[in-house]
C-alpha cells in the first residue's frame, strides 16, 4: 500500500471507491495517482459572482440547471484515473494503449500499432509519423484523470447545457489489459475555469476535465503524419569538429530556363574562386555564386518542414490541382557532415564529408499564403511549405552567379592579353616582395605592356576598373553583333590553367555584350568597358613616353662614351 493510502480516512476513501465506481469498476483497488492541477476554486467561485451580481447571466450559461453543491472538488488525494490499473505513458514512456479511435468533426479515425510496435494512423503505416503529435494523445489517455464532479445523473437540459447532448469529441480507447474507455466532451466550460465538459459513454457524471484531454483529439488524422521533409545528417558521437552543411543542390523545373547545379567549394577552386563565397556554380557556367544570396544556405537548409498536408495518397488530380504534374522547381540536396580541421583547429589540406544523404523535392502551385504545394520523393504526400523556408524556389543561375567578371588575384597571374579594336596588348607581370624599416614585406609589381614598362600604379590602376565591371543582365538568346569586338580581354594565371577570357562588343546605347569563351553571353555597362579601353590606351602612351625616354637616355650616354 503508497503513502497516499495509508493516509486516507475511511470516509474519504469510502466517497473515493463511490466516485471510482461511478465512472468505471475497475476489478482491483490500485494506487491512486495525481490528476494534475485542479481548477475547482475558481469555477466555483466565479458561479457564485455570477449569481449574486446577475442571474440573467447565470441562466445564460447554465439555465438555472446546475446546483452549487452539485459541482464539487476532486481531492487531488483522492482523484482516481479513469482507469487506474494502467501505467502513465507520461512516467514510464512505454503506451498502454493497444488502439484508440477518435470522432469529432473532421471524421472518425483510429491509431494502431505499426510494423515495429509504434503506434500511427490506420490506413497511414506507410507513411513518416509525427511522433511527438501520436505521443501526446499517448500521454493523455494512459492516464484519464477530471478535475471536478460537475453533475451526477444529469437531466437532458444538463446535458444539452454542456454541450453533451451531441457530444463535439468521442474517443475510444483499447487498452493492453483487455479493458475499454469511451470518452465524450462536449463545450468548453465557462467562467473562470478552464477546460471541457466530458462524460464517460453510457455513464451518469459529468465531469469538468482539463482542456488537454480535448485538444489531443481535436486535430483531423494528417495531423499525426510526420512533417519533416528532409533531416540533414548529424556528427558522430565521436567527432567534435564536423559540421552538419549543405554539400551540393541542383536546380530545374518549369520556372528556369535552365537547369543549375553548385556545389560546395574545395581546395582544388584556388583561393580567389574560395574568397567569393561558400558555392561555386558547375552549371550551366562554372562560375563563383553571389554570396549575398547563398550566405547561409550551407547551414539553413539543413531541414525542412511541411506547414500543413494538402494530400494523403495524392490521385493525378490532386496532382494536377496543385501544379505538381509539372514543378514549377524541383531541388536535388545532398547533405553531409564536412570535417575541415583538425581537432586542435588546424585547417585540414584536403576538407572530408561523411554520412551523406540526397532529397529530391518538387514545388507546385504558390498559394495566396505564401506557401508551396511541395512533393519529397518516395512519400506519397502533398505538403505545404512555407515560401520563406525555400528560398531556392524561384531562384535562377543569373541570382546564384557571381556578378563580378574579373575574380582572379593579380598575384595569380602572369600576365593579361588585351585587344582594342585592332591593336593587341601583351601586358606582363613581374611578381616580388619588399621590406619596409620595420621589416614589414609589401608586394611589388613591376610590368611591361608590349616589352615596353609601365607603371606600377596604372597597372594596378587598370586591374581595379576590370574588377569593377559586373554583369547586369543575362543574354543568352541575344544575337552577337556582327562588328569586330571593342575589346578583348585574357587573363593569364601563373599555374598556367585555361582562365576566363570576354570579348566586348556594342550591343546599345549604354550596353556592351560581353562574351565569355566558354560561350556564356551577358550584358555589362558601356561606360565599364569604355573606362577599360581608356586604361589601356593610357598605358600605351605611357609605354611610349617610357621606351622613348630609354631610348634617349641610351643616346646620351652613348654620345658620351663616344664623343
Amino acid at each position: 500500500m503508497s503513502d497516499t493510502q495509508e493516509n486516507v480516512t475511511p470516509e474519504i476513501e469510502e466517497q473515493a471507491a463511490k466516485e471510482e465506481s461511478t465512472l468505471f469498476s475497475a476489478p482491483a483497488k490500485v494506487e491512486k495517482q495525481k490528476p494534475g492541477k485542479k481548477r475547482v476554486l475558481p469555477l466555483i467561485i466565479t458561479l457564485c459572482v455570477l449569481v449574486v451580481l446577475g442571474g440573467g447571466v447565470t441562466a445564460a450559461y447554465f439555465g438555472g440547471l446546475f446546483n452549487e453543491e452539485e459541482t464539487s472538488e476532486v481531492s487531488e488525494e483522492e482523484s482516481e484515473v479513469l482507469l487506474p490499473s494502467l501505467a502513465d505513458y507520461s512516467a514510464t514512456g512505454i503506451s498502454a494503449i493497444e488502439k484508440i479511435t477518435v470522432k469529432n468533426d473532421t471524421g472518425t479515425y483510429s491509431l494502431v500499432a505499426g510494423e515495429h510496435g509504434e503506434m500511427v494512423v490506420e490506413g497511414y503505416e506507410d507513411l513518416p509519423r509525427d511522433a511527438a503529435a501520436v505521443e501526446n494523445l499517448l500521454v493523455q489517455y494512459t492516464a484519464v484523470t477530471p478535475d471536478l464532479v460537475i453533475a451526477e445523473n444529469p437531466t437532458d437540459e444538463q446535458l444539452a447545457a454542456c454541450g453533451l447532448d451531441k457530444p463535439a469529441i468521442t474517443v475510444t480507447t483499447k487498452y493492453t489489459d483487455g479493458k475499454t474507455l469511451t470518452m465524450q466532451y462536449g463545450r468548453v466550460a465557462t467562467g473562470g475555469s478552464s477546460g471541457y465538459y466530458g462524460m464517460e459513454q453510457g455513464g451518469d457524471t459529468v465531469w469538468l476535465f482539463r482542456e488537454d484531454y480535448y485538444q489531443a483529439a481535436m486535430n483531423d488524422k494528417t495531423y499525426y503524419v510526420g512533417k519533416t521533409l528532409m533531416t540533414a545528417p548529424s556528427p558522430k558521437d565521436s567527432d567534435s569538429v564536423g559540421t552538419t552543411k549543405l554539400k551540393a543542390m541542383t536546380l530545374s523545373g518549369g520556372n528556369r530556363a535552365e537547369d543549375v547545379s553548385m556545389r560546395y567549394v574545395s581546395p582544388d577552386d584556388g583561393e580567389s574562386i574560395k574568397l567569393c563565397g561558400k558555392y561555386v556554380l558547375e552549371k550551366p557556367y562554372f562560375r563563383p555564386t553571389d554570396s549575398n544570396v547563398t550566405g547561409e544556405w550551407d547551414t539553413e537548409l539543413c531541414g525542412l518542414y511541411g506547414a500543413t498536408i494538402a494530400a494523403i495518397h495524392p490521385t493525378d488530380a490532386d496532382l494536377q490541382k496543385y501544379g505538381l504534374t509539372a514543378p514549377r522547381a524541383v531541388t536535388t540536396m545532398t547533405f553531409g557532415v564536412y570535417v575541415a580541421t583538425d581537432e586542435k583547429g588546424n585547417a585540414l589540406d584536403k576538407p572530408s564529408w561523411y554520412n551523406e544523404v540526397s532529397y529530391t523535392i518538387s514545388l507546385g502551385n504558390r498559394t495566396e499564403d505564401d506557401t508551396y504545394y511541395a512533393l519529397l520523393d518516395g512519400v506519397d504526400i502533398v505538403y505545404t511549405v512555407n515560401a520563406a523556408t525555400v528560398p531556392w524556389a524561384e531562384t535562377d543561375y543569373e541570382e546564384l552567379v557571381n556578378k563580378s567578371l574579373f575574380l582572379r588575384y593579380i598575384t595569380e597571374l602572369s600576365g593579361i592579353n588585351a585587344t582594342v579594336g585592332g591593336d593587341t596588348y601583351a601586358l606582363k607581370f613581374t611578381h616580388g616582395k619588399q621590406k619596409d624599416e620595420n621589416g614589414s614585406e609589401t608586394a611589388t609589381l613591376k610590368a611591361t605592356l608590349n616589352g615596353k614598362d609601365v607603371p606600377e600604379g596604372n597597372v594596378r590602376s587598370l586591374y581595379e576598373a576590370m574588377m569593377s565591371v559586373k554583369r547586369v543582365a543575362i543574354a543568352a538568346d541575344a544575337k552577337t553583333p556582327s562588328d569586330t569586338s571593342a575589346l578583348t580581354l585574357e587573363l593569364l594565371p601563373l599555374s598556367g590553367e585555361t582562365d576566363t577570357a570576354f570579348a566586348f562588343r556594342p550591343y546599345s546605347a549604354n550596353r556592351y555584350l560581353c562574351v565569355a569563351n566558354d560561350g556564356e553571353k551577358f550584358l555589362v555597362k558601356a561606360a565599364d568597358v569604355e573606362t577599360l579601353t581608356a586604361q589601356l590606351n593610357t598605358l600605351a602612351a605611357l609605354g611610349d613616353e617610357s621606351d622613348n625616354a630609354s631610348k634617349k637616355a641610351a643616346k646620351e650616354t652613348s654620345k658620351k662614351n663616344n664623343p
